[in-house]
């Protein structure tokens, strides 16, 4: 029960709110696709986006721990929200979302990739059930020590979201095409 509890702890309602930007939904509304660069593309647009400049004067903790973990960041864009800070930026190929609090703690960070980069014990959990669908995007949640990968697949019919934590699966959220 105790590895759950983090997980329960962060709620469904945030990692809702992470994940949906991720997702556009077609005029039609019948095909949902996964794109990654939404994250990155939100924190361009905010009004308060902020530089890796910024970043050090806002929170020397925050800089120092985001250039300790993240070397090799790019496209570095910094909002700084309800006293809250968040770093938006690629790494690798994949659009990544780190949190730290106001005094500069790191909370959680938050991964946006396909299938190519989703680890293959993750991949091997998925594929055993729904060996015919197709993953067309992975969002990795990583609060404290616990990870929870949210794995969308879809076959000609339905669109699921399944979540895989230590090795367990479930079926978070299923949606029959129009």
């Amino acid at each position: 029960m105790k590895k759950n509890s983090i997980l329960k702890a962060f709620g469904i309602l945030p990692l809702a709110l992470f994940i949906l930007p991720a997702f556009a939904q077609s005029q039609a509304g019948d095909n949902i696709n996964f794109d990654k660069k939404a994250i990155i593309a939100s924190a361009k647009a905010a009004p308060d986006a902020a530089s890796m400049e910024d970043l050090k004067t806002m929170s020397k903790k925050a800089f120092e721990n985001f250039s300790k973990n993240f070397k090799g960041a790019t496209d570095i864009h910094i909002s700084n929200k309800n006293k809250e800070i968040f770093v938006y930026f690629q790494q690798d190929g994949i659009a990544n979302r780190v949190g730290y609090d106001k005094k500069g703690n790191w909370h959680h960070r938050i991964r946006y990739y396909g299938e190519a980069q989703l680890p293959a014990d993750v991949r091997k959990i998925v594929k055993s059930t729904f060996y015919d669908y197709n993953i067309f995007g992975v969002t990795e949640v990583t609060v404290g020590n616990k990870t929870a990968h949210l794995v969308n697949i879809e076959d000609k019919t339905t669109w699921k979201t399944v979540k895989v934590v230590d090795g367990e699966m479930e079926v978070m959220h299923e949606y029959t095409k129009g």
